[in-house]
């Protein structure tokens, strides 16, 4: 049962930062694309419109059993592999937006 509870653990963070490291790229847009001024306000308002999928898989997170959260994958050793890969890209994600946001000061 451990295993199981450190899981969702980690799938709930891990929805939690993601939609952290949206809305960071979200609020700063112009900045990183200034050339796409285009989608600026698009992108924005579609970012909202996530906010209620955030809630319900979180939601939806707290209820799931064992047994679905390994018959997708998400749990054990494919949990901690996925979540290492998107940690990795992640972290170079922040480092681009942070480069580039420093780079229009």
């Amino acid at each position: 049962m451990g295993e199981f509870n450190d899981s969702k653990k980690r799938l709930k963070e891990f929805l939690e930062h993601s939609r952290e490291d949206l809305g960071k790229i979200v609020e700063n847009i112009e900045e990183i694309v200034p050339e796409r001024e285009d989608i600026h306000k698009e992108l924005k308002e579609a970012f909202k419109e996530t906010a209620d999928n955030f809630n319900k898989s979180l939601k939806d997170l707290s209820e799931i059993s064992n047994g679905e959260l390994n018959k997708v994958g998400l749990k054990g050793k494919q949990l901690e592999v996925k979540l290492k890969e998107y940690e990795k890209y992640g972290k170079n994600l922040s480092l681009l937006l942070r480069i580039s946001l420093s780079c229009q000061s």
